[in-house]
């Protein structure tokens, strides 16, 4: 009993061995996925110590493309444990650019790698429906835009999207659920003539889609034909910017056509500015206004001499005639011609010695203006603002054709000159 009572009175004591701090590292979020970025953005990633004893942070580097650390904090850079300071951590702000890379933050705990990924923003896609390409439009008649948008990055109504014509037009839309968005144009909101409409989409990032077609609408038109590229040019025939030279010299052919654009042969409206001028050695025999037949055509210069570049019928002239109809302004008198002096005259298909219609006029020694209406079957020439002859056009000229000059000069020379041509249309060509 002593011996038990001699135990009891023993004092154990515990020790606790000393505890040894353990560096740790962690890193919030543990990675980076990110889908249609407009570039730039900033992504957080939030470093702390859940270890028992300081991290020593040493080296912070990004591995890989697209992604940096624009500001880096001063290193090394010591983090306290969770433990003892539950608000310690570093916040790393990374700028986001397409690809892929890791982050790599090294210290005296274990490495941490955070993966990144990122994908540039894709534009938005966009499609017209209505009108469709070269579609010709009625003059009168009201049209339904209407088109197709969508974007694999961004909601559908996120998007801005709107119309846009080259005569002014200017029309927001918002897309349905489908992506399809519908805008009315209304006929007196629009103007005559080929013309372009577009669809236009910019998303969040403003990123654009766009899409652009041609279209016509019937109604008078004005196209500034010497302005056109594809002007083919025979004989003496040359283009200087500014005017049309079709002669200048003895015993010259020339002719010059525009093969872009297509215009009525029964309704038109010409306006143009020539200058037939004796270049001190005699006059020119003369010009011709011609709308060629392109079904019919197997040249572009016709006679010489008489024949002004287009005619062929007569024993002044080797021809060939071109097709189609041709007001010619002849300013040098023969045994051919169907006036006096200098005449103007409606001729079919280069038949020169048989016109439509024949007038005299002052043609000679001066620039002058020239229009050329055609309508119901009846030509006008207007010289200088004083109509000088109305002439029938025989049936069988409704085609569609390239329109055009055709000059000649004798052995005496000349010079023939045209400048500031308008065509004034009425019907897209179908």
């Amino acid at each position: 009993m002593l011996a038990l009572a001699l135990l009891a009175c023993i004092d154990y004591r515990v020790v606790t061995p000393p505890v040894t701090p353990v560096p740790a590292l962690a890193a919030a979020p543990q990675t980076i996925a990110l889908d249609g970025i407009c570039g730039g953005e900033e992504q957080v990633i939030t470093l702390t110590n859940p270890g028992t004893g300081p991290t020593t942070i040493t080296a912070i580097t990004v591995d890989g493309m697209g992604w940096t650390v624009p500001v880096l904090p001063a290193l090394p850079f010591t983090l306290e444990p969770l433990l003892d300071d539950p608000a310690a951590h570093l916040d790393l702000a990374l700028a986001a650019g397409a690809g892929v890379a890791t982050l790599v933050v090294s210290s005296d705990a274990p490495e941490v790698d955070v993966p990144l990924r990122a994908s540039d923003n894709q534009h938005p896609t966009v499609v017209i429906l209505n009108p469709y390409e070269d579609e010709v439009v009625g003059e009168d008649d009201d049209l339904l835009l209407t088109g197709l948008v969508a974007d694999a990055d961004d909601d559908l109504g996120d998007l801005t999207v709107v119309w846009v014509a080259d005569n002014g037009f200017f029309s927001t839309a918002v897309p349905d659920a489908d992506g399809r968005v519908e805008t009315d144009w209304p006929a007196d909101q629009r103007t005559a003539g080929p013309q372009l409409i577009q669809l236009v989409a910019n998303d969040a990032c403003e990123d654009q889609g766009e899409t652009t077609l041609y279209y016509c609408q019937d109604g008078p038109f004005a196209i500034d034909v010497l302005g056109d590229e594809a002007w083919r040019f025979d004989g003496g025939a040359s283009w200087d910017g500014s005017e049309l030279t079709l002669v200048n010299g003895p015993s010259e052919t020339g002719a010059g056509f525009d093969l872009f654009s297509l215009f009525d042969g029964d309704v038109l409206d010409v306006m143009f500015e020539v200058l037939l001028q004796d270049d001190g050695t005699g006059a020119p025999e003369g010009l011709s206004f011609t709308l060629l037949d392109p079904a019919r055509v197997t040249t572009y210069i016709g006679g010489d001499g008489c024949g002004l570049g287009y005619g062929g019928d007569a024993s002044c002239t080797s021809g060939p005639a071109l097709p189609g109809w041709s007001v010619e302004l002849d300013t040098l008198a023969g045994d051919d011609d169907c006036a006096v002096g200098d005449h103007v005259a409606v001729v079919v298909d280069g038949a020169i010695t048989s016109p439509a219609g024949c007038a005299s006029a002052a043609l000679a020694g001066e620039w002058h203006t020239v229009e050329l209406v055609v309508s119901a079957g009846l030509v006008s020439v207007v010289l200088d603002g004083v109509t000088v002859l109305d002439a029938a056009v025989p049936s069988g000229q409704a085609f569609e054709g390239f329109a055009g000059f055709t000059a000649a000069t004798g052995v005496g020379g000349g010079t023939v000159k045209v400048r500031n041509v308008t065509v004034i249309d009425s019907t897209c060509v179908r």
